[in-house]
Protein backbone atom coordinates (compact mmCIF):
# COMPACT_ATOMS: atom_id res chain seq x y z
CA UNK A 1 0.00 0.00 0.00
CA UNK A 2 1.25 3.67 -0.65
CA UNK A 3 1.43 5.55 2.61
CA UNK A 4 1.83 9.07 2.97
CA UNK A 5 3.03 10.80 5.95
CA UNK A 6 2.95 14.51 6.80
CA UNK A 7 3.71 16.10 9.48
CA UNK A 8 1.08 18.57 10.37
CA UNK A 9 -2.60 18.90 9.21
CA UNK A 10 -1.88 22.01 7.41
CA UNK A 11 0.45 20.22 5.42
CA UNK A 12 -1.78 17.51 4.08
CA UNK A 13 -4.83 19.88 3.87
CA UNK A 14 -4.60 20.94 -0.04
CA UNK A 15 -3.70 16.98 -0.72
CA UNK A 16 -6.69 15.21 1.16
CA UNK A 17 -8.69 17.90 -0.95
CA UNK A 18 -7.55 16.55 -4.28
CA UNK A 19 -6.94 13.01 -3.71
CA UNK A 20 -10.53 12.27 -2.57
CA UNK A 21 -11.25 8.12 -1.86
CA UNK A 22 -7.77 6.92 -3.50
CA UNK A 23 -6.19 4.09 -2.02
CA UNK A 24 -3.83 5.78 -0.04
CA UNK A 25 -3.30 5.75 3.38
CA UNK A 26 -2.60 9.47 4.63
CA UNK A 27 -1.11 9.81 7.78
CA UNK A 28 -0.37 13.02 10.35
CA UNK A 29 2.97 12.23 12.04
CA UNK A 30 3.94 14.94 14.43
CA UNK A 31 7.26 17.49 14.15
CA UNK A 32 10.61 16.77 15.02
CA UNK A 33 10.79 13.19 16.79
CA UNK A 34 7.18 12.41 17.71
CA UNK A 35 6.85 11.47 14.00
CA UNK A 36 8.19 7.88 15.47
CA UNK A 37 4.79 7.14 16.98
CA UNK A 38 3.51 6.27 13.70
CA UNK A 39 5.36 3.36 12.98
CA UNK A 40 3.58 0.41 13.62
CA UNK A 41 0.99 2.19 11.58
CA UNK A 42 3.48 0.85 8.64
CA UNK A 43 3.61 -2.45 6.94
CA UNK A 44 7.37 -3.18 6.15
CA UNK A 45 6.23 -3.92 2.25
CA UNK A 46 4.39 0.24 2.09
CA UNK A 47 5.71 2.22 -0.15
CA UNK A 48 5.89 5.37 2.52
CA UNK A 49 6.45 8.77 0.98
CA UNK A 50 7.44 11.67 4.16
CA UNK A 51 5.69 14.71 2.50
CA UNK A 52 5.27 18.24 3.80
CA UNK A 53 7.14 21.56 3.84
CA UNK A 54 10.59 22.20 4.16
CA UNK A 55 12.95 25.69 4.11
CA UNK A 56 15.40 26.05 1.02
CA UNK A 57 19.23 26.98 1.95
CA UNK A 58 20.19 27.18 -1.35
CA UNK A 59 18.82 30.56 -3.39
CA UNK A 60 18.45 28.32 -6.63
CA UNK A 61 15.76 26.22 -4.60
CA UNK A 62 12.50 28.89 -4.99
CA UNK A 63 9.31 28.63 -2.89
CA UNK A 64 6.75 26.85 -4.16
CA UNK A 65 8.94 23.96 -6.03
CA UNK A 66 8.74 20.65 -5.21
CA UNK A 67 11.87 18.39 -4.76
CA UNK A 68 12.99 14.69 -3.88
CA UNK A 69 16.09 14.80 -1.45
CA UNK A 70 18.36 11.74 -2.45
CA UNK A 71 20.92 13.06 0.43
CA UNK A 72 20.08 12.85 4.22
CA UNK A 73 21.87 14.08 7.12
CA UNK A 74 25.02 13.54 4.22
CA UNK A 75 23.84 9.87 3.73
CA UNK A 76 22.82 8.81 0.26
CA UNK A 77 19.53 7.50 -0.34
CA UNK A 78 17.68 5.43 -3.11
CA UNK A 79 15.21 6.94 -5.27
CA UNK A 80 12.85 5.74 -6.88
CA UNK A 81 12.85 5.81 -10.88
CA UNK A 82 9.75 7.82 -10.76
CA UNK A 83 10.76 10.45 -8.10
CA UNK A 84 14.02 11.10 -9.69
CA UNK A 85 12.72 13.69 -12.40
CA UNK A 86 12.40 16.57 -9.74
CA UNK A 87 15.01 18.27 -8.41
CA UNK A 88 17.02 15.79 -6.05
CA UNK A 89 18.53 17.41 -2.98
CA UNK A 90 20.52 17.34 0.24
CA UNK A 91 18.31 17.43 3.08
CA UNK A 92 19.31 18.46 6.37
CA UNK A 93 16.97 17.73 9.11
CA UNK A 94 17.29 19.96 12.42
CA UNK A 95 15.50 19.83 15.76
CA UNK A 96 14.03 22.63 15.93
CA UNK A 97 12.79 25.82 13.53
CA UNK A 98 16.22 26.99 12.12
CA UNK A 99 16.79 31.30 11.89
CA UNK A 100 20.11 31.25 10.33
CA UNK A 101 21.96 27.87 8.72
CA UNK A 102 25.75 27.91 8.22
CA UNK A 103 26.52 23.84 7.48
CA UNK A 104 27.67 23.65 4.01
CA UNK A 105 26.54 20.96 1.07
CA UNK A 106 22.75 21.06 2.16
CA UNK A 107 19.89 22.24 -0.30
CA UNK A 108 17.00 22.28 2.33
CA UNK A 109 15.85 21.71 5.90
CA UNK A 110 13.04 19.70 7.53
CA UNK A 111 12.83 18.39 11.08
CA UNK A 112 11.57 14.67 10.63
CA UNK A 113 13.24 13.14 7.83
CA UNK A 114 16.44 11.91 9.55
CA UNK A 115 14.68 9.90 12.23
CA UNK A 116 12.54 7.79 9.75
CA UNK A 117 15.40 6.97 7.16
CA UNK A 118 16.54 4.57 8.70
CA UNK A 119 13.34 3.01 10.24
CA UNK A 120 11.40 2.58 6.90
CA UNK A 121 12.71 0.34 3.75
CA UNK A 122 10.92 2.05 1.17
CA UNK A 123 10.92 5.53 2.37
CA UNK A 124 11.05 8.60 -0.10
CA UNK A 125 11.15 12.14 1.01
CA UNK A 126 8.93 14.69 -0.83
CA UNK A 127 9.19 18.55 0.32
CA UNK A 128 7.53 21.53 -0.87
CA UNK A 129 9.60 24.68 -0.47
CA UNK A 130 7.30 26.99 1.94
CA UNK A 131 10.18 29.64 3.44
CA UNK A 132 13.48 30.67 2.47
CA UNK A 133 16.43 31.77 5.49
CA UNK A 134 15.02 35.53 4.69
CA UNK A 135 11.19 34.25 5.30
CA UNK A 136 11.00 33.60 8.81
CA UNK A 137 14.32 35.26 10.48
CA UNK A 138 11.94 37.77 12.46
CA UNK A 139 10.36 34.94 14.41
CA UNK A 140 13.18 34.34 15.88
CA UNK A 141 12.94 37.35 18.75
CA UNK A 142 9.78 35.16 19.71
CA UNK A 143 12.04 32.86 21.70
CA UNK A 144 10.65 32.56 25.42
CA UNK A 145 8.05 34.75 24.70
CA UNK A 146 4.54 33.33 25.35
CA UNK A 147 2.40 33.26 22.46
CA UNK A 148 -0.47 35.98 23.81
CA UNK A 149 2.12 38.52 23.76
CA UNK A 150 3.75 37.12 20.32
CA UNK A 151 1.09 39.91 18.12
CA UNK A 152 2.28 42.65 19.76
CA UNK A 153 5.99 42.67 18.91
CA UNK A 154 5.85 42.18 15.25
CA UNK A 155 6.33 45.86 13.56
CA UNK A 156 5.03 46.68 9.80
CA UNK A 157 7.57 44.91 7.73
CA UNK A 158 7.22 41.64 9.86
CA UNK A 159 3.59 41.42 9.20
CA UNK A 160 4.26 41.56 5.37
CA UNK A 161 6.63 38.88 6.25
CA UNK A 162 4.55 36.72 7.78
CA UNK A 163 1.46 37.40 5.22
CA UNK A 164 4.17 36.56 2.68
CA UNK A 165 4.91 33.11 4.71
CA UNK A 166 1.31 32.34 4.79
CA UNK A 167 0.81 32.72 1.08
CA UNK A 168 4.14 31.11 0.17
CA UNK A 169 2.92 28.19 2.09
CA UNK A 170 -0.41 27.69 0.39
CA UNK A 171 1.90 27.84 -2.92
CA UNK A 172 3.60 24.78 -1.53
CA UNK A 173 0.47 23.42 -0.71
CA UNK A 174 -0.86 23.61 -3.88
CA UNK A 175 2.09 22.51 -5.80
CA UNK A 176 2.80 19.26 -3.31
CA UNK A 177 -0.69 18.05 -3.34
CA UNK A 178 -0.52 18.22 -7.59
CA UNK A 179 2.69 16.42 -7.43
CA UNK A 180 1.78 13.79 -4.89
CA UNK A 181 -1.93 13.03 -6.83
CA UNK A 182 0.26 12.08 -10.08
CA UNK A 183 2.15 9.59 -7.57
CA UNK A 184 -0.48 8.34 -6.60
CA UNK A 185 -2.08 7.98 -9.53
CA UNK A 186 0.97 5.78 -10.60
CA UNK A 187 0.37 3.75 -7.58
CA UNK A 188 -2.99 2.88 -7.85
Amino acid sequence: MLVIIFPMKSEAASFKKKIGKKRVKVIIGGIGKEILKILPKIDEKDKVILAGFAKSVNKSINVGEVVVANKIQGKKIRVPKEFSKKKLVSLYTADKVVYHFNKKGYDIIDMEAKHLVNKVGNLVVVRAISDSEEDISFLNKFNGVPKIFRPFLLDVTECQSLLRLMRNSKIAGRNLAAYLTKIVKRYS
